[in-house]
């Protein structure tokens, strides 16, 4: 895979993601969108350009499903992995009013169930129920080993990297905090 063809993929899956979906959320909101959406483009490392036109009204959820789709390689565990983003968004909304962002110590207590939500859609016509069992927890565990196979091939912010990625790119006084 070309640096170019990765580099796309990885924005497209970014935007497909929950930390997609919370920083569009956050930035939008923000007071002063421009410069976080700058900061978080630097520590991405996406392109400003890019990052705008997800932001923008005009960001076709349409030509980032095609980038994705058009991936050859590792198909099966992007797939599982956008499934498991999909579950995680879900069960944020649901805890949602507790708080604003979810916290480091709630990574595993959304993820895992994200994870068994889909294993148990893929073992679902398994009419045994000692079957389903063996067949959840295997899934389960290949499962949690493909998400993070591809967040950490694509360079992709996790579920507990959020918190530490928000604080970096707010501004406080119009100033980012870690500028020199």
């Amino acid at each position: 895979m070309g640096q170019r063809k990765f580099e796309t993929t990885r924005f497209a899956l970014f935007t497909k993601s929950y930390a997609g979906y919370y920083f569009a959320q956050y930035i939008t909101a923000s007071k002063d969108p421009d410069a976080l959406m700058k900061r978080l483009a630097k520590i991405l490392l996406f392109k400003e350009s890019s990052l705008k036109y997800f932001l923008s009204s005009k960001g076709s959820h349409r030509e980032f499903n095609k980038i994705i789709k058009a991936v050859a390689e590792d198909k099966n565990k992007i797939g599982i992995y956008l499934k498991i983003e999909i579950q995680l968004a879900l069960l944020i909304q649901d805890k949602n009013d507790k708080e604003s962002y979810v916290s480091e110590e709630y990574e595993k207590a959304l993820l895992s169930p994200a994870i068994e939500r889909v294993a148990g859609d893929s073992v679902a016509n398994v009419r045994s129920d000692a079957r389903f069992e063996t067949e959840l927890l295997e899934r389960r565990r290949i499962y949690n080993h493909w998400y993070y196979s591809i967040a950490y091939k694509y360079k992709l912010p996790t579920l507990r990297i959020i918190p530490f990625l928000s604080r970096l790119i707010k501004i406080k006084d119009g100033k980012n905090y870690n500028t020199k």
